[in-house]
């Protein structure tokens, strides 16, 4: 497997903390933003980066706070609105005015609806890598949010639980040359901190009305799915194209969660297409 190689870290300064990015691609290049999920930070997208350069983009990739080598804010919750300003923030120290394309997984995909829904103008369509739409499992997450008991929670899981991520593969091979990768940008603590603070805030809450607001905007959508995933369910995702039901959508066979990093010579050449395709959406 062949990964891009990144030019050096760089970051920039939030109100909230640093946030790490990597930029690559011609500087002429629209601009396409990768968002990553909470199974990993912008590693996740080392296969996605070259052929997208390769198509001409201008790919921005940013490690969300709490993940990678971002900064993990001292907070109780971690909110949507929290993603969302890091986003805009980073496009605007960054200098980017035109409308970007946004390209996310799991909770990166919903991130992406959520920042397109609140600045529909500084986005020009949405691919989304099986999104969180609904699922999370409630009794758990009560239990998380209490104060003390969730701290205790979180403590008692152990490192190599934290940051397993075995189930969002299909080949252990693959996982574990990935989980490799991930060792060098994985910190127990910070990563304790933030999904704590993550399962405790909004952004993980029923997304349905903002999916239903992505519609309303008739923006392009596409939305990649894989029959094998067990993070995010087939009901999950037959309701979220419900309510997007004009999502340009693509199931992709023995493929699970993290499908983008397995099979990336059946999921870049999908992205690639609906980046470049003209925006038939919007018509009335």
């Amino acid at each position: 497997m062949t990964h891009f190689h990144a030019p050096p870290y760089e970051y920039a300064i939030l109100p909230l903390g640093r946030t790490h990015y990597q930029f690559a691609g011609p500087p002429s290049g629209e601009v396409v933003v990768l968002i990553h999920g909470n199974a990993a930070p912008l590693i996740t997208w080392d296969e996605t980066v070259g052929p997208l350069v390769d198509a001409g983009y201008r790919v921005l990739r940013y490690d969300l706070f709490g993940h990678g080598l971002s900064d993990v804010p001292t907070l109780r919750r971690y909110d949507k609105t929290l993603y969302e300003n890091q986003l805009s923030g980073l496009l605007e120290i960054l200098k980017i005015d035109k409308p970007v394309a946004i390209v996310g997984t799991s909770q990166g995909g919903t991130i992406a609806a959520q920042f397109t829904v609140r600045f529909p103008d500084r986005v020009t369509k949405v691919c989304m890598l099986a999104p969180f739409v609904d699922n999370l499992e409630r009794k758990l997450l009560a239990l998380l949010r209490q104060p003390v008991f969730g701290e205790l929670l979180i403590r008692m899981a152990s490192c190599s639980k934290l940051m397993d991520q075995s189930a969002c593969f299909m080949d252990s091979r693959v996982w574990a040359a990935f989980r490799d990768r991930l060792q060098m940008v994985w910190s127990a603590a910070g990563r304790r901190v933030a999904i704590l603070a993550n399962l405790r805030g909004d952004a993980l809450e029923d997304a349905s009305e903002v999916f239903r607001s992505l519609a309303a905007l008739r923006k392009p959508v596409r939305l990649l799915w894989g029959d094998q995933d067990q993070s995010i369910s087939r009901h999950s995702i037959s309701h979220l194209r419900d309510l997007v039901p004009k999502c340009d959508y693509s199931e992709l066979q023995g493929a699970a969660h993290l499908m983008h990093v397995e099979f990336p010579e059946r999921i870049n050449p999908l992205v690639v297409e609906f980046l470049g395709a003209q925006n038939s959406n919007s018509r009335p």
